[in-house]
């Protein structure tokens, strides 16, 4: 929900404009307020004239509380048919009154109420009335989340509710909404010890619904890995550097703040030995094709055969295998398909996760052998519609079925290292030790390209190459028990 901040935008700027309640409109003899904003940039404007519209508020709010006669002890104007406006004060009203009068320049009638005006205290300038004063963190993230809509054009509201999901966090560890300004590093290290006592599994209708005491009190095992906090704690960090850029006298409170992590980036997520891969598919899913779903048999077998990620599979269409230069292919994209009911995609729609990801992948000859082409000629639409989005997230529930009950019974499970996300890591690694080049890998995971005579001079590598790629892979040893589709 944005934030109500009275913006008027024209072709000539920008304008802060509030009707006046009927009942002080003879008092104020306005109304409306209207102030013009200097600034060329809308974010700044709205923060502006979130400021202007809390002090209106305040006055409205004094003066529904006094009678006329105690507008008295406000800041007074009179202004004369001419426009001369001459300030009155409220200790010496009636003197000073007595003495326009006196003077000829108001006759003895217009001492009535309705030509004293009363003045609003003047709104700083983001110069000299610091922003972080008057904006409190939930104000600040309604304009953050705003403006990630306005710059970023892949950002929806799948990527907006676990935003929120986050700062609502963010409020509860200091004890409730607070203006930037109170944020202490203090604060934000209790966030970081506080985040770091969740369960990873918030996602349950259930926990979704708890505080973050709750959740604390829980006392799950399964915690948050070191790299997920890190993410977290980045994703914190830049909201405060955003609103740095807007105002230099914000301080980010969680710049130093960082969860210690020694184990190397490379050794996070482990892709699977052969051991671990005769085991899998030893498992009663691939040996006895006993399975719910048909994505639990499919999902691992084309991860495995094309490194591609989890959610790429997972979204797949009728519509994204094609023939290109006489190869059987698939096509990772984010265009969903015209034809088919919105329905189809429930909470959901298709998305990449860079640029670099839109790219075709030629379909192995074990994977058409075990009945790829005859599955998906047998679907319509998506290949796995019975795949139901988890907080926005396609790839959660075939991700939490396949490392909570598929590899404990295997006997392969590592929390955090070995995961379904190590099939894409067993095929990248195959390649690498086949000393593959590192383009080619790029090309088939998805990946941008180090080298620049590449990225500026050459083209994608031809499908009849990345066939040759895709097929030095082997992992028939392992699939030896498979039964075909």
């Amino acid at each position: 929900m944005s934030l109500p901040c009275y913006l008027l935008a024209t072709t000539q700027g920008f304008f802060f404009r509030m009707r006046v309640p009927k009942p002080l409109q003879p008092i104020i003899k306005k109304r409306e307020l209207k102030k013009v904003i200097n600034t060329s940039s809308r974010v700044i404007a709205e923060r502006q004239a979130i400021v202007y519209a809390a002090k209106a508020f305040e006055l409205f709010d004094s003066l529904k509380e006094t009678s006329l006669t105690d507008i008295l002890f406000t800041k007074l104007s009179i202004r004369t048919p001419d426009g001369t406006e001459y300030h009155i004060d409220p200790d010496k009203r009636k003197e000073e009154l007595q003495d326009l009068i006196d003077k000829g320049i108001i006759k003895p009638s217009t001492q009535s109420h309705q030509n004293i005006q009363p003045i609003p205290e003047p709104v700083a300038t983001p110069k000299d009335d610091p922003f972080t004063e008057h904006l409190f963190l939930s104000e600040a993230v309604d304009l953050y989340i705003k403006n990630k809509y306005s710059e970023d054009r892949t950002f929806t509201i799948h990527k907006e509710k676990p935003l929120r999901s986050l700062f609502g966090l963010l409020a509860e560890s200091f004890g409730g909404d607070k203006p930037i300004g109170k944020i202490t590093h203090a604060d934000a290290s209790g966030f970081r010890d506080d985040y770091n006592k969740l369960p990873r599994n918030r996602t349950s209708k259930e926990r979704m619904a708890m505080s973050l005491q709750e959740l604390k009190a829980l006392n799950d095992p399964i915690k948050n890995s070191a790299n997920t906090i890190s993410q977290r704690l980045d994703t914190v960090r830049g909201l405060f550097d955003w609103l740095n850029k807007l105002n230099p006298s914000i301080r980010n409170p969680f710049k130093t703040i960082a969860m210690k992590d020694d184990v190397k980036a490379i050794n996070k997520k482990q892709a699977f030995t052969d051991t671990d891969l005769n085991y899998i598919f030893d498992d009663k899913i691939w040996s006895q094709k006993n399975f719910n779903h048909n994505w639990e048999y499919w999902l691992p077998l084309i991860i495995l055969y094309t490194g591609a990620r989890v959610t790429e599979i997972c979204q797949l269409e009728k519509k994204d295998f094609e023939t290109i230069d006489g190869v059987w292919c698939l096509s990772v994209n984010d265009v969903p398909t015209k034809d088919e009911p919105e329905e189809i995609w429930g909470d959901f729609k298709k998305r990449l996760k860079t640029k670099d990801s839109v790219r075709d992948i030629p379909i192995h000859s074990k994977l058409i052998e075990l009945g790829l082409k005859k599955f998906v000629d047998s679907t319509k639409g998506r290949l796995f519609p019975d795949i139901k989005p988890i907080a926005g997230k396609l790839a959660k529930g075939p991700c939490r079925t396949f490392n909570d009950f598929v590899l404990p019974r295997t006997g392969v499970k590592i929390p955090f290292v070995k995961t379904f996300y190590s099939f894409r890591h067993t095929t990248l690694n195959h390649l690498k030790q086949q000393d593959i080049t590192s383009e080619k890998r790029a090309q088939l995971a998805g990946h941008s390209t180090a080298s620049i005579t590449e990225n500026t001079y050459g083209n994608v590598f031809n499908m009849k190459l990345m066939q040759d790629l895709v097929e030095r892979l082997n992992f028939t040893h392992a699939l030896k028990t498979v039964k075909p589709w």
